[in-house]
């Protein structure tokens, strides 16, 4: 895992759930090969807002046939067993005007649960709004949430392969974590209402009986087949956690998704697509499409 640094120790970094706790301690920002691990952040609400009229990104873009193979080469490697289902990435590149800050209010209006802007030390800004709180470990309790199934608003969330995609999620965490514990399933597939989309979501919880590091909990629980796929070497840090390890060692992380980068006047977003059997590739691109809807809600 490379160690990347921060150009500010200045990060917003904002949970919105109701009863959340401030953000303090060590900051985790975690991709696919590389990470940030760093003390002394000043954690601050985000004052860059100077009225609400900014940038409204809307990307609008034909199927590809590259997306189009990449499907029905996840679905040739499950029909053969060599998978049970794996995501699909989508990366959009393009150039607007304008800075993070400008999108910062949308990112507050899209439903999300952790706000975030942080900037790396070669001038890269990250900002985003994960609607996931992937691991909350308090003391020895421990939850994980699970979010996969999505619809457009007013669509049923409960089709055959939302179904399956969600069940096979949750079946693989619920095996990993059974080593250190009984955990069991206290929120089964419910309805996340996000302004642009629908996503099935549950919760496990347990407590943890046997010791375990938070850095070996995060390599155990993340990432899951909720993100898991192609493209490793493509995503950088989408995909990956953000959050912080308390001072008494307590763990607040969110999936990394709903999310962009920013640098010298080029965007750059990633929308996942979980693949299974019955995975129609222009379903599943009209799925990207939705996901990729959080910055022009």
């Amino acid at each position: 895992m490379n160690k990347i640094k921060l150009g500010s120790k200045r990060v917003y970094l904002r949970p919105t759930e109701r009863g959340s706790h401030k953000p303090e301690g060590t900051l985790i920002f975690r991709g696919i090969n590389e990470e940030v691990c760093e003390d002394g952040i000043e954690y601050c609400f985000y004052q860059g807002m100077r009225g609400l009229e900014y940038l409204n990104i809307v990307i609008e873009e034909e199927i590809r046939q590259d997306w189009i193979d990449e499907v029905e080469t996840i679905k040739n490697k499950i029909s053969s067993g060599h998978i049970k289902k794996e995501v699909a990435y989508r990366r959009v590149d393009l150039t607007a005007g304008g800075y993070p800050s400008d999108i910062m209010h949308r990112i507050m209006r899209s439903g999300g649960f952790m706000h975030y802007c942080l900037t790396l030390e070669d001038g890269t800004v990250w900002f985003g709004n994960s609607p996931e709180k992937v691991i909350e470990r308090v003391g020895s309790i421990l939850r994980v949430n699970v979010l996969g199934g999505t619809a457009a608003k007013g669509q049923d969330l409960e089709g055959a392969k939302e179904r399956e995609e969600h069940s096979l999620i949750i079946r693989e965490i619920i095996e990993k974590l059974e080593e250190y514990g009984s955990p069991k399933l206290v929120l089964n597939r419910k309805a996340l209402e996000l302004p642009y989309a629908r996503h099935l979501t549950s919760v496990i919880e347990m407590e943890l009986e046997d010791e375990i590091s938070n850095e070996k909990l995060i390599d155990l629980v993340h990432p899951n087949l909720a993100v898991r796929g192609s493209n490793k070497a493509d995503r950088e840090f989408y995909g990956g956690v953000i959050g912080w390890e308390s001072s008494k060692g307590d763990l607040h992380l969110w999936l990394n998704i709903r999310s962009g980068k920013w640098k010298e006047g080029k965007y750059t977003f990633w929308a996942g697509a979980g693949i299974t059997s019955d995975s129609d590739p222009y379903l599943e691109w009209k799925e990207t499409d939705l996901k990729l809807k959080w910055m022009s809600v």
